[in-house]
């Protein structure tokens, strides 16, 4: 589709099988490289500390826990984060109200337009923002 992501490392965090899968479809499409799909927060942090990530895809809702602290720690870090859920962001803590968010279901076109403002904002893969730790 295009190399809107290309260079781009994105984790992706998402327990659903099928939308996980579907997510990292587009991805693909758009150029990027899937670390994960990751379901459960204890694997995500391992491949935030492990993995070189340029971004993160997070699903709110992980079997009946959140993945909001995962946020918050990627965000002080500097990674550019995308919360998705079927719930509405008026659900979400003030704390993520300039957080980019994508309302489940989402089509590639609307994760693109998303991860466009995100690195079109200053945050390239190359400037050291998203960088990884290790």
């Amino acid at each position: 589709m295009s190399a809107l992501l290309d260079g781009i490392r994105v984790l992706v965090v998402e327990d659903e099988f099928l939308v996980a899968l579907d997510l990292e479809a587009m991805i693909r499409d758009l150029g990027g490289t899937v670390v994960g799909p990751v379901a459960h927060l204890d694997a995500a942090r391992t491949a935030m500390l492990q993995e070189k990530i340029n971004c993160a895809i997070l699903d709110v809702r992980l079997d009946g826990h959140t993945s909001l602290p995962l946020a918050d720690e990627l965000i002080a870090s500097g990674f550019p984060v995308i919360l998705a859920s079927g719930y509405g962001s008026d659900q979400l803590p003030n704390r993520f109200a300039d957080t980019p968010k994508l309302r489940k279901p989402f089509s590639v076109h609307e994760l693109a337009r998303v991860l466009e403002r995100i690195f079109q904002q200053g945050s390239s893969p190359t400037s050291g923002q998203g960088q990884s730790r290790h």
